[in-house]
């Protein structure tokens, strides 16, 4: 990744707010992946995680909201390595996210939150 697209990346990752209005969250995630096209697999794979899970919910919970803020600090590694990927799946399913929810899945235990 070139330094400006790093930049970018670096401050789009600090101005997502997890807390916050969902859809702008959705939104946020998508802007990243338009930034993402020149980053090592292992953080598309993180990033997908975060944007399966967006898609499987409607709510988030706080354990939820503090596993994609988990994800996003780790995307803000320079390297992240496969056994971070696996733990961080570990995390995702733990937390009832839908790992097919990009399949058309549909994560019914998320709707209330």
């Amino acid at each position: 990744m070139d330094k400006d697209t790093l930049v970018k990346w670096e401050k789009a990752l600090d101005e997502i707010e997890v807390s916050g209005d969902f859809i702008e969250l959705r939104k946020s995630v998508v802007d990243l992946w338009k930034l993402a096209v020149d980053l090592p697999e292992q953080h598309r794979e993180v990033l997908a995680m975060i944007d399966n899970a967006l898609l499987s919910s409607r709510t988030l919970n706080k354990n939820q909201e503090e596993i994609i803020k988990t994800a996003l600090y780790f995307l803000k590694f320079s390297v992240i390595t496969d056994p971070h990927v696996s733990l961080m799946s570990e995390y995702f399913v733990e937390e009832r996210f839908n790992p097919l929810a990009s399949l058309g899945g549909n994560n019914k235990d998320n709707a209330d939150g």
